[in-house]
This record gives C-alpha cells, sequence and structure tokens, in this order.
C-alpha cells in the first residue's frame, strides 16, 4: 500500500494536467451572431433607432416591380421625395405583414444600394393616430407618442420637398413695378432736359 499511494497521486496529477490542457486548447465558447433584424420596442426605441438606417413614415403603394414607399416624414436619413422601392426581406428576418394602402412608420436597414422589406418587428401600421407594431407583440400607443420617442433619439423630422413646387417666378410687385417706375422717371427727365437745352441753343 504505502508503494501505490505515490503511483495514484501521479495518476491523478496526469489526469488533472490532461483536462486542463484540453480546456485552452478549446479556448471559450464562440458567442452567438447577432441578429440583423431590427426590432422596435416602444417603450425603448433608442436601440432600433439607432440601428436603423431609415425611420420613415408613409404609405404603400403598388408599383411596376414590388410595393413603393411613398414618404411623408423621415424621422432618419436623407430627406427624399422620391418613392422608396421596397425589396424582399432580410434571410431570418420574419416580414411584416403590410399590403398597399397601409400608412406605416418603418425601421429600414439599407444595405448595397437596396432597401429590404421591414421585419414584422420593425414595422408599425398607423391608423387613426394610433401605432400598431406589424407582429401585434407591443402594446399599442399614439402615434404622436412614438414619432416623438424616436425624434428624441434622432433629433429629426423632416418633410420631404413638395414633387409639384413650381420655380420661383417673376416678383412683378417688388422688382418690375419700382424698376419700370424709375425708368420711366429717368426717361421724362431726360425729355425735359432735352427741352430746355433746344430752348438755350436752338441751333
Amino acid at each position: 500500500m504505502p508503494r501505490l499511494a505515490p503511483r495514484l497521486g501521479l495518476a491523478a496529477v496526469a489526469v488533472l494536467a490532461a483536462a486542463f490542457g484540453a480546456a485552452a486548447l478549446s479556448g471559450p465558447a464562440p458567442a452567438a451572431a447577432a441578429s440583423p433584424c431590427i426590432e422596435a420596442d416602444p417603450a425603448a426605441v433608442e436601440p432600433a433607432a439607432l440601428s436603423a438606417g431609415i425611420i420613415v413614415i408613409g404609405t404603400l403603394h403598388p408599383g411596376p416591380t414590388g410595393v413603393l414607399l411613398l414618404p411623408e416624414l423621415f424621422l432618419k436619413g436623407t430627406v427624399s421625395n422620391a418613392p422608396l422601392q421596397l425589396a424582399e426581406a432580410q434571410p431570418g428576418c420574419p416580414p411584416a405583414d403590410l399590403s398597399p394602402g397601409d400608412r406605416v412608420l418603418l425601421f429600414l436597414a439599407p444595405e448595397g444600394g437596396r432597401v429590404p422589406w421591414p421585419a414584422a418587428q420593425a414595422a408599425f401600421r398607423l391608423v387613426g393616430g394610433t401605432a400598431e407594431r406589424a407582429d401585434r407583440a407591443a402594446p399599442l400607443l399614439p402615434e404622436a407618442d412614438l414619432v416623438a420617442r424616436i425624434r428624441a433619439v434622432t433629433g429629426q423630422a423632416a418633410v420631404p420637398p413638395a414633387s409639384d413646387e413650381s420655380p420661383a417666378g417673376i416678383d412683378w410687385r417688388d422688382t418690375v413695378l419700382p424698376v419700370g417706375a424709375i425708368l420711366g422717371a429717368v426717361f421724362g427727365l431726360s425729355l425735359v432736359l432735352m427741352r430746355l437745352w433746344h430752348r438755350i441753343d436752338p441751333s
């Protein structure tokens, strides 16, 4: 027995060393990949507002190659009156169940020149002043409250310029009429001076 004890001790040390070595080689378990889908929680919109490239309110319309969004208010992103062409949803993101004619608020993540269809948790249907998330997994809230919460993060609320704006015309009252009056006065004064000159020097 006295001879067996040292052997058992050496064997235990060898087993522990092998276990620690295997753990060191394997390293820590890889972290799970972050989801590419934006999730807009009405109670805490900051993460979604920071992740989105475009946050816009508008109305969906059918287009020649898909669905278009006609924007009416940008809460984040470049302001334009051009319709947004919505492409297919990102893989792994459940698409929002929206239809042409819906007025919506969307958190969008453009990629490679395209604007993917919003995920169900990143789209709100706006009806009668109320905002409802497309997946119905968040409580209803007033549209104005949702807009105010997003604007508090982005600092933006910009209306696109009207597409039918006409170029600036001639300002007749403040430009043409005063200039015409001055020219008329100068012309009249020149006639008077010419008559006086002819009286002084008839030749």
